[in-house]
């Protein structure tokens, strides 16, 4: 009896020793994978564990090293709505089926980007109609990490859009992917990896934020964080239901909450914390093969916006880089109109929709005006409908394939008044231009045959009054350019009385002044 018990217990020690093939969370059944790039696929095994990885007619093959990761690159396959099926052989193989090839987006950011379709203008509509096989939406669940990057999380899984399924889709993620799949016809995947109320430092690496200008700064705000972790946690309840209470009344007295908002814990266990949801939710995911990013966040941040315009563009490239992409087309979502009740001098979103325009000196970096459309009294306008439409967003091809296609709509640089723009012509060069001009229409225009004065008698009188002015297209141009200046107004001043001039009498030559009278 007891060697039986040692020989079950060593089978079972050897079959939990033995680690089966695992895929990364994105590679699941009804995904969608990016169309003409390489298709990286990877996972985990045995270390030293062979693996070969199988879709539409390629066979590659990889070894696992020894940290139990390994990574295959298939080679660009086009876009194709016929279901495929990918298959990982190592000790043990892994099917996933109902692929399909087309354009994927990686929608980012806190509430607004993370806000649903059930929750958007026309919601009831908007759900009822939503039948697009093509279009396909994943979900990252919520998760912390404070241990450094991780390399797996939960999903939700690919969800084909139907009127069952769209209603907890990323509400602007939907409308976008929407109009790709009306206007391009392949299929369009929606990655989801949101989370409301979060600020950007915790969606950068620890790598990207500590190489940036604003870090000092950031540092000592988090470990002012850190010190008051412990107290913020264990007052947070009592807090928040205070001003929950109030906030309540408010509401039914149809009055102003002056309960202040309590402070959470942004110390470890927290979404507010630096580095945790890159680390919990977006390094599981690179480097997925992606077509670009949606962005939509900043509310969180409105504070700091010096800091900020330091931060989003560092944040940019690191995620850039984190998926392999080079210059990978990316939108974001200026902030809508809002007024931040506890902003003395109402200006804090204003500063921070100007930092938000520095990411647009990066390559291949647009900027959705979202101002119009926004509520002064709710941080989360309806209308996604606008903002996740393709044409908003500046650009002249809807799947951004050509990069450098894509408008970088922006402010126009200050100068001084009076003080011409860069390139401007100056006067004698317009009107060498309009000269020039002039004499090409003269000598190329076709003037109508006239018409014999009989049949327009009206118009044979008024030619004839005005015929020393028909001398031609240059003529014209001479006298507009040559119109002489008109003078300014001369002031004319009243005409004063003729005042009698004195007479002066000049003393004879021999009359002397320092001579002596006699």
């Amino acid at each position: 009896m007891k060697i039986l018990r040692l020989l079950l217990l060593g089978l079972g020690l050897a079959a939990f020793a033995r680690a089966d093939v695992t895929l990364a969370p994105l590679f699941t059944d009804h995904a969608v994978l990016q169309c003409d790039k390489p298709l990286p696929v990877w996972g985990r095994a045995e270390p030293g564990e062979h693996v070969t990885v199988e879709f539409k007619g390629q066979a590659v093959g990889a070894t696992t090293g020894n940290d139990g990761r390994w990574i295959v690159y298939l080679e660009p396959v086009p876009a194709s709505a016929e279901p495929a099926e990918l298959v990982v052989t190592g000790k043990n193989t892994l099917k996933v089926a109902d692929l399909l090839v087309g354009e994927v987006w990686l929608v980012g950011g806190q509430s607004n980007m993370e806000w649903d379709v059930a929750h958007a203008n026309n919601a009831a509509k908007e759900v009822a109609e939503a039948n697009f096989p093509l279009l396909r939406h994943i979900k990252v669940e919520h998760a912390i990490a404070d241990d450094g990057p991780h390399d797996t999380a939960k999903t939700s899984g690919w969800q084909a859009a139907t009127p069952a399924t769209a209603g907890t889709f990323s509400a602007i993620g939907f409308f976008f992917g929407r109009d790709l799949v009306r206007k391009l016809s392949v299929p369009v995947g929606i990655v989801n990896c949101t989370w409301g109320g979060t600020p950007i430092e915790a969606w950068m690496s620890g790598a990207a934020l500590q190489g940036t200008a604003a870090w000092a700064t950031v540092k000592v705000r988090w470990q002012k964080d850190l010190a008051e972790s412990v107290e913020r946690k264990a007052n947070w309840p009592r807090e928040y239901e205070a001003w929950k209470q109030a906030e309540e009344h408010a509401k039914a007295t149809k009055t102003k909450n002056v309960t202040p908002y309590p402070r959470p814990n942004r110390g470890p266990g927290s979404p507010y914390a630096i580095n945790v949801l890159f680390n919990g939710m977006m390094a599981p995911l690179q480097p997925y093969a992606l077509r670009g990013f949606l962005w939509y966040q900043g509310e969180s941040n409105w504070a700091q916006p010096g800091e900020y315009a330091d931060l989003f563009p560092a944040m940019i490239r690191a995620w850039r880089a984190g998926f392999g992409l080079g210059d990978a087309p990316f939108y974001f979502v200026q902030l809508a109109a809002y007024s931040q009740g506890d902003d003395p001098t109402h200006r804090g979103w204003a500063y921070l929709r100007e930092a938000q325009t520095r990411a647009l000196a990066l390559p291949a970096v647009a900027m959705v005006t979202a101002i119009d459309i926004g509520d002064p009294k709710d941080i989360h306008p309806r209308n996604k409908q606008e903002v996740g439409a393709p044409p908003r967003a500046g650009c002249q091809d809807p799947g951004l394939r050509n990069p450098r296609r894509l408008r970088r709509p922006g402010l126009r640089e200050p100068r001084a008044r009076g003080a011409r723009p860069a390139g401007a012509l100056q006067p004698r060069q317009r009107r060498a231009d309009l000269l020039r001009q002039a004499g090409a229409v003269a000598g190329t225009r076709r003037r109508r045959p006239r018409v014999p004065s009989r049949h327009r008698p009206h118009r044979a009188r008024h030619a004839a009054r005005h015929e020393p002015r028909r001398e031609g297209a240059r003529g014209r141009a001479l006298r507009l350019v040559q119109r002489p200046r008109r003078q300014p107004l001369q002031r004319r001043r009243p005409a004063r009385a003729a005042v009698p001039q004195r007479r002066v009498v000049s003393p004879p030559a021999a009359f002397s002044l320092a001579a002596p009278r006699g």
